[in-house]
């Protein structure tokens, strides 16, 4: 049959769900330490108020890559134990991992282009 509009628009969401997704204790390891791809981990909760601006701006610039870097977000409040782990002080704190390696990371808002190095 003919897809629908709805259709057309699940598959989409599905391929982004790909490469942005919610980090958590139980899939932490195998997709965001284990990643084929760069992964950009988005410490964040939902009282933090920078933390919904950088959000966005995160899931824009990973959209650009085309599943070249992935978007792991990380609810702190939800995922303390891990959110420790990671010694995550201060919202929002992004950090950028390669085959299980931190290679970047920096806390606080941040410009769109401030975004854009950083993802690139």
């Amino acid at each position: 049959g003919a897809a629908t509009p709805f259709g057309v628009r699940r598959a989409s969401s599905a391929a982004a769900a790909d490469y942005v997704f919610d980090a958590d204790a139980a899939n932490f390891q195998a997709r965001v330490l284990q990643a084929k791809t760069p992964v950009v981990l988005d410490c964040h909760a939902d009282w933090c108020g920078p933390c919904k601006t950088l959000g966005p701006l995160l899931k824009s610039e990973v959209a650009k890559h085309g599943g070249k870097v992935a978007l792991a977000m990380l609810d702190v409040d939800a995922e303390q134990q891990l959110s420790g782990q990671l010694q995550v002080q201060s919202l929002p704190t992004v950090f950028g991992i390669h085959e299980g390696k931190l290679k970047d990371q920096f806390v606080g808002a941040k410009s769109a282009e401030e975004v854009a190095a950083f993802v690139s």
